[in-house]
């Protein structure tokens, strides 16, 4: 009897205490008590509370890192691991690129998912991934999960922006990295090869200056690792795959052929055990990049073998279906082609495969998936512009050479100075070496003058960034001078308004020990 007088004297109490509040405070005071006591019970209760149905997702919205900022240094983000248990895989990630020199290596407090099976899982993860890219600032979003099967290891996924600067959606490349527990130091080389391989080309876009020797070091260390024979047929490919891409890159900025060589064996003997209908789109790209290998080559040698192999390479890309797949790529690979028909034509004097060219940029151009004004499309006009010059100038008329001059203020409009100085200085020294054919060409000396401004910009910015293109765009500017002083009438030496950007200009080539007759002060 006791017991049923207590509980119903409690039940009581808990009915009156809000009844009690509520006439006493009103409503502001029972809301403060219902608060006070779900504060009170929370804290008691916090192991039970922090598991229940959408508690968890709150708590990491509200305790998670912010995104780490790039701030023009070359980042990588790696995200949480999925069954990573106290995120140590994470931290030895993050450690080993750590010890890399240039790179700035952060933690990305974000879980992306897409490791399980489906293509949807995967891109709906690559969508997150280039969404923190772009968020960022950083080159390369790193993901994944510690898979406990057969063989155990991180099963990594690597989201890689292609552009530097412009903040818009852009070009990416996709690969993934099984680090093998048996093996796991051995393969994070693989990694760190992949990492630095893109590092390098982004210095070179942004500075102009190659960045071989760090790549060299990394690469021989994957040499060491495959000759040592150890790592499953899979897994082995998957290494091969990313030390071709990585020796294409040091090949580039090296000179050296033999690293181009050896990724132009690797892709060919990976292609020979991959049939395009297994996975046409990762196919296309695998020839894109044997392409990529094969015009270095071609563009070093005197022939035109290796430029030809380049194109059919790229035409071959192109005959599969991964237009409506994968879009950008199809972009890409039409951007590939026309370079190469454009350095072929150039070599074969064949006006037709100009022709060629500029029809590839066009079609890459008419893709509605390449975002308009972005760094990728003003790229693409660049290039275009470049075709459209040179086949105008095998033609009488002038229609192409002043088309290629629409094409190149276009790109120019999408460009800026600050945050891509130098693709915007490319395309000034284009547009120079453009008004310099139309003066010869009219006998317009106020084309010449034209010519010389756009020069003396593309200048500025490759001297002050220390490029080698700045002796390039110098030789440009000795032809102003010389087809000035013989097409005008003015008496002066130099266009006026330019003395004191030339005064520049010869204080820099007698420091570089350059002749500069063209122009004294």
């Amino acid at each position: 009897m006791a017991k049923d007088s207590n509980k119903f004297s409690l039940s009581k109490l808990k009915e009156w205490i809000p009844t009690w509040i509520y006439e006493k405070f009103g409503i502001i005071g029972l809301i403060a008590f219902i608060l006070f006591f779900l504060i009170g019970y929370t804290w008691f209760n916090w192991d039970k509370v922090k598991i229940l149905p959408g508690i968890s997702t709150i708590i990491d919205v509200f305790t998670r890192e912010p995104i780490p900022s790039a701030k023009d240094k070359f980042m990588v983000l790696v995200a949480n691991l999925e069954n990573d248990q106290n995120g140590e895989y994470r931290k030895g990630i993050i450690s080993a690129l750590s010890d890399v020199e240039g790179i700035a290596v952060e933690h990305l407090d974000r879980n992306l998912g897409g490791t399980g099976s489906g293509d949807q899982a995967t891109e709906n993860s690559r969508e997150k991934a280039r969404e923190f890219l772009r968020m960022s600032g950083a080159q390369i979003v790193l993901w994944g999960s510690y898979y406990k099967g057969k063989v155990r290891g991180v099963s990594l996924r690597m989201e890689v922006s292609e552009e530097v600067g412009d903040g818009g959606k852009g070009h990416y490349v996709y690969q993934d990295i099984f680090l093998e527990d048996k093996f796991y130091k051995d393969v994070l080389t693989v990694l760190t090869m992949t990492v630095v391989a893109q590092q390098a080309v982004f210095i070179k876009e942004k500075e102009g200056r190659p960045v071989a020797n760090a790549l060299k070091l990394q690469t021989d260390k994957v040499h060491k690792l495959l000759k040592a024979d150890q790592l499953s047929p899979e897994n082995k490919k998957k290494v091969q795959e990313s030390l071709a891409i990585a020796l294409k890159t040091l090949g580039e900025q090296s000179g050296d052929s033999n690293a181009l060589l050896e990724a132009v064996t690797i892709d060919q003997s990976l292609l020979d055990r991959m049939s395009s209908t297994d996975d046409p789109q990762r196919w296309a790209e695998m020839r894109n990049n044997l392409g990529v290998a094969l015009f270095t080559l071609g563009y070093r040698e005197d022939g035109t073998g290796r430029l030809d192999e380049a194109v059919q390479t790229y035409q071959a890309s192109l005959a599969e279906s991964i237009h409506e797949k994968a879009p950008l790529v199809w972009v890409k690979i039409h951007n590939n082609l026309g370079v190469a028909l454009r350095v072929l034509g150039e070599r074969k004097s064949d006006k037709e495969l100009l022709a060629q060219a500029v029809q590839a940029f066009q079609e890459a151009l008419k893709e509605k998936a390449l975002e308009k004004g972005s760094l990728h499309w003003a790229k693409i006009q660049n290039n275009l512009g470049n075709a459209l010059r040179d086949l105008g100038e095998r033609e009488s008329g002038q229609e192409r050479l002043f088309e290629a001059m629409k094409v190149y203020l276009e790109a120019l409009e999408a460009l800026s100075p600050n945050k891509v100085p130098l693709d915007w200085a490319a395309t000034q020294n284009n547009l120079g070496d453009l008004h310099q054919v139309i003066g010869m060409r009219t006998g317009s000396a106020n084309e010449i003058s034209e010519a010389l401004k756009r020069h003396l910009d593309a200048w500025d910015i490759y001297s002050e960034a220390g490029h080698y293109h700045a002796r390039t765009v110098f030789t440009g500017i000795q032809q102003d001078l010389h087809d000035w002083a013989a097409l005008s009438h003015t008496g002066e030496s130099v266009p006026p308004g330019y003395k004191d950007k030339l005064a520049s200009v010869h204080a820099w080539a007698m420091e570089k020990n350059l002749g500069f007759p063209e122009y004294r002060p």
